[in-house]
């Protein structure tokens, strides 16, 4: 773990899952203004503490290298597994992903000034697998919005037979 009061993600997720039930909380928002870059295995840990789950709006930072942006990428796919899975009270998830190419424009300047680089790139390159598992996720939700982190065309694309609530 890079930051933080834990020493490993390990004992991160086990703190969260020793938490009390709180089935008082029924919406959750996570805005970047927080400054805190919250781990997708985390928030799954966390959202499985609150079982009236009703609404989320989760703003993520984009990752600054392409490395690490698919182990992020990995990471959302099972935070939105286990949202399908666990969260059966959720209706409303929103998602908006830093857009902002100015981050990773830095960053690579940086990265040209110390001789080094770990593949920023300005414009983040949707994967595939993510737009299908929100549209997997989506099927029970009554709205979804999701920015930057997906494709429509991979969202639309997952199956053709599955239908949303009207």
């Amino acid at each position: 773990m890079e930051q933080g009061p834990f020493d490993s993600d390990d004992e991160e997720l086990e703190w969260w899952d020793k938490l009390p039930l709180a089935p008082a909380v029924t919406s959750l928002l996570l805005r970047q203004q927080s400054r805190r870059r919250w781990k997708p295995e985390s928030l799954a840990h966390m959202f499985s503490r609150l079982p009236r789950l009703q609404e989320v709006h989760y703003e993520p930072w984009r990752e600054w290298d392409n490395t690490t942006q698919k182990s992020t990428d990995k990471d959302y796919q099972i935070l939105l597994n286990s949202l399908r899975r666990s969260n059966h009270s959720l209706k409303r998830l929103v998602i908006f992903e830093n857009f902002n190419q100015q981050y990773p424009a830095n960053m690579r300047r940086r990265e040209l000034l110390e001789g080094e680089d770990v593949g920023t790139h300005a414009l983040r390159r949707p994967i595939r697998d993510i737009g299908q598992m929100i549209a997997l996720t989506s099927l029970s939700f009554e709205h979804l919005a999701a920015s930057y982190i997906a494709d429509a065309s991979h969202f639309f694309e997952a199956r053709l037979d599955w239908a949303w609530p009207p």
